[in-house]
C-alpha cells in the first residue's frame, strides 16, 4: 500500500521563505536510489515516519518543529542498510556528496528535502 503523503499544494513557506513543492515524506520517497528497491524504500520511509512521530511528540513540538521538519532529521540520520541498501545509498551520504561537489543539476531532486532539513536545523 502506498504511504499517505501530505495534501497537494499549496504548501506553507518554511521560516526561511522557501516554499516546497512537496511534503517532506513525498520528497524523501522520490529519492529512492534504486528503482528496483521502491518497496524497500517505502518500508524504510514507514519506519522513519514512526520514529519521527515519536520524536515530534517527545521533543519536536516543544522545539516548535513541524512533523515534516522532524521527519527530515529522522530520514537524514536513518541507516538504510536494514532495508537492504548500502551505507552510501543513504540520504546522508548522497546529499553530502552533492553538496561537496556543488553539482546543482544532481542536487535538484534533493532540493525540497534539503530545505526541510535546513529549516529543522535552524
Amino acid at each position: 500500500d502506498p504511504l499517505p503523503v501530505a495534501p497537494p499544494m499549496p504548501f506553507e513557506p518554511l521560516p526561511d521563505c522557501y516554499t516546497p513543492c512537496s511534503a517532506c515524506k513525498e520528497a524523501f520517497l522520490s529519492l529512492c536510489p534504486d528503482p528496483a528497491g521502491v518497496a524497500r524504500w517505502r518500508h524504510l520511509a514507514a519506519a522513519i515516519e514512526y520514529k519521527a512521530d515519536e520524536a515530534h511528540d517527545d521533543v519536536g513540538a516543544a522545539r516548535g518543529q513541524t512533523p515534516d521538519e522532524v521527519f527530515a532529521i529522522a530520514a537524514y540520520t536513518a541507516d538504510a542498510r536494514p532495508a537492504g541498501f548500502t551505507e552510501g545509498e543513504s540520504v546522508y551520504f548522497r546529499l553530502n556528496a552533492l553538496l561537496r561537489k556543488r553539482d546543482m543539476a544532481s542536487f535538484e531532486p534533493f532540493k525540497d528535502f534539503y530545505w526541510y532539513l535546513r529549516s529543522a536545523l535552524g
